[in-house]
């Protein structure tokens, strides 16, 4: 029923996005997955970062 919808006001192009989902836009549209890392970054506690690094 959603794309019935869409379909009544716009017949252009047009995607459902999920979840890690990447659309470029630029002269050309892509759309990918995204590329995720199986192994994030440390999550610190907040105290840990009272001033910038470097200072």
């Amino acid at each position: 029923p959603a794309l019935l919808q869409v379909r009544e006001k716009y017949q252009g192009r047009f995607e459902i996005g999920h979840d890690l989902m990447v659309i470029n836009i630029g002269d050309d549209i892509s759309v990918r997955p995204a590329v995720i890392s199986d192994k994030p970054w440390p999550v610190r506690p907040s105290g840990e970062f009272t001033t910038a690094p470097g200072h």
